[in-house]
């Protein structure tokens, strides 16, 4: 069974992760090249990759699955790291309508239904601020399994996504509202040194009705 070491996290956090301790788990990612080129967060695939290393500190005996291969791990609980230009599983899961966001290229924003939409932040042509989102769903590719979206606008918010969902106070918040299963936008600041401050959630949305 996959679970958070002992020393990591609170009650707040295991409880969380909880619905996808309770299977096997998959985290599901998408390009992570520096050949596709670079992004306000460094090269795309940057943030993803340091997510990833985050997550594996509190998650034991994952699978990591590139998006393409995620049929073959419909099985498991799954982590979809990454925006949907990146990752395929990612886009499936907002397609499906389960989280009601979406992004918007002119100027670039993080929209949620007709309520919000939250546009990064550039300063002398650095990114200083990022946003995205937490969403605990169920799988996209089977009913029985359960899915936790993390994704930024930017690499930088993709990372601050995963410390969020390992935070005690991150998950105390979400854990609050639908019992976890909900999507929580947040806001990330951004350092000159591309050091990224620690995630101010912005809202919360209960998602569907309540886990049993």
């Amino acid at each position: 069974m996959h679970r958070f070491a002992s020393s990591r996290g609170g009650g707040a956090t295991r409880e969380y992760w909880a619905p996808l301790r309770a299977r096997e788990i998959a985290i599901v990612v998408g390009v992570m090249s520096p050949a596709v080129g670079p992004e306000p967060f460094g090269f795309v695939g940057f943030g993803e990759a340091l997510a990833m290393l985050s997550l594996q500190e509190h998650l034991d005996n994952v699978v990591v699955a590139q998006a393409g291969e995620v049929s073959a791990f419909r099985a498991r609980n799954l982590v979809l790291l990454g925006g949907p230009d990146l990752n395929a599983a990612t886009r499936f899961a907002m397609l499906g309508g389960q989280v009601p966001v979406r992004f918007g290229y002119d100027p670039v924003q993080l929209c949620v239904e007709e309520d919000a939409a939250y546009t990064p932040v550039f300063r002398s042509g650095r990114l200083a601020r990022d946003y995205g989102f937490v969403a605990r769903v169920p799988s996209p590719f089977a009913d029985e399994c359960t899915a936790v979206l993390l994704v930024g606008i930017f690499g930088a918010a993709t990372l601050a996504a995963a410390r969020l969902a390992a935070s005690a106070d991150g998950t105390a918040s979400m854990m609050s509202v639908n019992g976890g299963r909900c999507l929580t936008v947040f806001s990330v600041d951004v350092d000159r040194s591309g050091e990224i401050a620690a995630p101010k959630i912005e809202r919360i949305w209960a998602l569907g009705e309540t886990s049993a």
